[in-house]
């Protein structure tokens, strides 16, 4: 029995990290609002990998480490990428827009829903978008920027 469970479990083993898919992303952001903003790409799940960290994920982190977000000022173009990464079944890449420039306690004091943070699902590939203010919230707009 113990001469066929090794190979089977090697073969799970492998079957399961064979599930992860590689994912390449980049972005250029345009902050068409009044105010500073700051751009987080992250994913939802794992595996864990250095660059793909969430404000969450880093607060857990010695204080050395730094930070993977970039702020963008107002009429500005922010570029990030290409950002590879590994993504499990169901996971997930974010672009967290924060309206302002924080610390990291301030950001995580931002929840999912508020006016001021805006998560949006990134597919992978190429994307332009645009911030901007609409009803008092970050709303992004796939569009062709001009940088």
């Amino acid at each position: 029995m113990n001469r066929l469970f090794l190979p089977l479990a090697a073969l799970l083993l492998m079957v399961g990290c064979a599930s992860n898919r590689q994912e390449t992303f980049e972005l250029s952001v345009k902050n068409q609002t009044s105010t500073p903003i700051s751009i987080w790409l992250t994913k939802d799940g794992p595996p864990d990998e250095q660059g793909w960290e969430s404000p969450e994920q880093l607060a857990l982190l010695p204080q050395t480490t730094t930070f993977s977000f970039t702020t963008v000022e107002p009429g500005k173009v922010a570029h990030a990428g290409p950002l590879t990464g590994q993504f499990a079944p169901g996971v997930n890449a974010w672009l967290r827009v924060y309206q302002g420039l924080h610390t990291l306690d301030e950001i995580l004091a931002i929840s999912r829903g508020s006016h001021d943070r805006l998560d949006y699902l990134t597919l992978p590939g190429k994307h332009r978008l645009t911030i901007v203010e609409q009803d008092g919230r970050l709303i992004a707009q796939e569009t062709d920027i001009q940088p």
